[in-house]
């Protein structure tokens, strides 16, 4: 094989890689999957189903309980109506549980797999002030009932001194 014929070959299988790690099978638990951030590579993703068990914020917990961790130390703390899982619920749940539905997945699953691929690769990442960095990341969902995989950005801040997370959401990029 020539040299020009191994770098084909090469290119191909990292195509082929990417296509697949995009258009992947699906779980039966979920319809998402993810793919890599705007880079040919081989590097596949798994499809995620149901996220880790999360804690539970209940009425009087502390704005400062660890609801869930993720890669980077950033973690999720029950919050206040202004940042953390009381934020996300109140403010974003019904645009998690929208983007969600097709897929057969829970909200608070996507608000994980969010933060989680975020957090691992994310497409952008912007230092807005001096606390807060914005990420956000495509995932495809893919919508249970046509089989077709849909693009969907999700956006998250987080308080870079403390690594709490203050929203995410679907929607524009940082």
């Amino acid at each position: 094989m020539t040299n020009r014929n191994a770098v084909r070959a090469m290119t191909l299988v990292a195509v082929i890689s990417s296509v697949i790690a995009v258009f992947g099978p699906v779980g039966s638990a979920g319809g998402v999957t993810t793919r890599v951030s705007g880079k040919e590579s081989s590097r596949a993703y798994p499809p995620l189903g149901p996220a880790p068990t999360w804690g539970a914020c209940g009425l009087s917990d502390s704005p400062n309980k660890v609801v869930a961790k993720f890669p980077g130390g950033v973690r999720l703390t029950c919050g206040t109506e202004s940042f953390g899982y009381r934020h996300i619920l109140k403010r974003h749940r019904m645009d998690f549980t929208a983007k969600a539905s097709p897929t057969n997945m829970n909200w608070r699953d996507l608000v994980h797999w969010a933060i989680h691929y975020n957090m691992v690769d994310p497409d952008k990442v912007i230092r807005q002030n001096s606390y807060t960095t914005c990420r956000n990341r495509d995932l495809y969902l893919k919508n249970l009932s046509g089989g077709a995989y849909i693009p969907s950005t999700f956006r998250i801040a987080y308080n870079h001194n403390t690594l709490d997370v203050i929203t995410a959401f679907p929607g524009s990029p940082c």
